[in-house]
């Protein structure tokens, strides 16, 4: 089954103008995703299914191996292909410079495709991650004081029950010297 190819549009200005002719050229072919990841990997490229539609599926500059693939898969003559990938390069090249004031760039030209990131917190979330951080330095405080001040006590008790004549089996002392109890048949001599 041949099919022609569409030339690469010469007037694309943006990623999703450039997505758009690459999504006519695969369906110019007349093959499934399957069937062009197939033809693909046949031609000696790597080129899953599930990319190729996430490519075509967005409006974000796809990365050239995947255009290359794509065009592979399709039959296109290596003429076409070179003026396919420098449409491309163009386009990436434009989207790497930063935006003067006399030439501004539409808003679909600023996204580039990258690597998905992890959504920002949202205000709530990060409330809440606050309010967890000051109730756990809080605790934190609570107890080291709660320690201090369990072992202020303790040393305390020690010396005032010495000094009173009680022995730290509580029993009474005769003498001050708190070496002998009360009980002690020794204690009055």
């Amino acid at each position: 089954m041949s099919h022609a190819v569409p030339a690469c549009p010469s007037r694309v200005a943006t990623p999703g103008e450039y997505v758009a002719a690459l999504r006519q050229l695969r369906l110019s072919t007349g093959l499934t995703y399957r069937e062009i990841s197939r033809r693909a990997t046949t031609a000696g490229h790597w080129l899953p299914p599930s990319t190729l539609a996430a490519a075509l599926g967005r409006v974000t500059l796809p990365q050239e191996r995947v255009v290359l693939a794509l065009l592979a898969a399709s039959g296109t003559p290596d003429a076409e292909t070179r003026r396919w990938l420098a449409a491309r390069n163009e386009i990436d090249m434009r989207l790497a410079e930063p935006a003067r004031p006399d030439h501004p760039r539409p808003p679909e030209a600023n996204r580039r495709e990258s690597p998905p990131r992890s959504p920002a917190p949202t205000a709530a979330q990060a409330g809440v991650g606050r309010r967890m951080v000051r109730v756990a330095v809080a605790s934190a405080v609570c107890a080291l004081a709660g320690a201090a001040g369990l072992l202020a006590v303790w040393r305390h008790g020690r010396s005032s029950a010495s000094a009173s004549g009680i022995g730290a089996d509580g029993r009474r002392f005769a003498a001050l010297d708190g070496q002998r109890p009360v009980d002690d048949p020794m204690a009055g001599a």
